[in-house]
């Protein structure tokens, strides 16, 4: 048997693990990081239901990562990242719900939940969510949401105050 045919712990051939290991690690040597923006004002209904916050500009470096339906999709190689956010949003009372969502096929799964209770007389303040690593996989989509729950109405401002509103996503593996 020829290097290329022996088995490799039963995953593979040792030619076909090398070829995966020098893939993802191109991948990671790329340095590939993404960040979106916005700098219009977007509403958020008051109830409990998260809304996803909307996008419309890009910074990126990297080829790895892209910019679709106000998310940030995973290209291929990639199985992990980290992903950071920040939300300047208003509301009366009650809480804002800000969260990182990953989008696989048609089902989300949160990471990095921030809740911030609503007690003071200020009702605009930054969210923050610091880095967080994700699991991911190719087409992955990674969004941010925001739920308010209270008496009012609020709204995610970026169009005084611009980029003060943003998703962060880099790749680590």
């Amino acid at each position: 048997a020829t290097f290329a045919q022996e088995p490799d712990s039963g995953r593979g051939t040792a030619a076909t693990d090398i070829d995966n290991l020098k893939t993802r690690m191109a991948a990671v040597e790329e340095r590939n990081i993404m960040t979106l923006n916005k700098n219009t004002t977007q509403s958020i209904t008051q109830n409990t239901n998260p809304q996803q916050v909307t996008f419309n500009s890009s910074i990126k470096t990297g080829t790895k990562l892209t910019f679709t339906n106000n998310s940030i999709k995973i290209g291929a190689g990639i199985t992990k990242i980290l992903g950071s956010a920040c939300c300047w949003a208003n509301a009366v009372s009650g809480y804002k719900w800000l969260t990182i969502r990953r989008k696989r096929g048609s089902n989300y799964a949160v990471f990095g939940q921030v809740i911030t209770p609503l007690n003071t007389s200020e009702t605009w303040d930054s969210v923050v969510i610091p880095p967080v690593l994700i699991d991911v996989q190719e087409n992955d989509e990674i969004s941010i949401w925001l739920a308010i729950t209270g008496t009012a109405a609020g709204a995610v401002e970026s169009a005084t105050y611009q980029n003060s509103t943003f998703l962060t996503v880099e790749v680590v593996e």
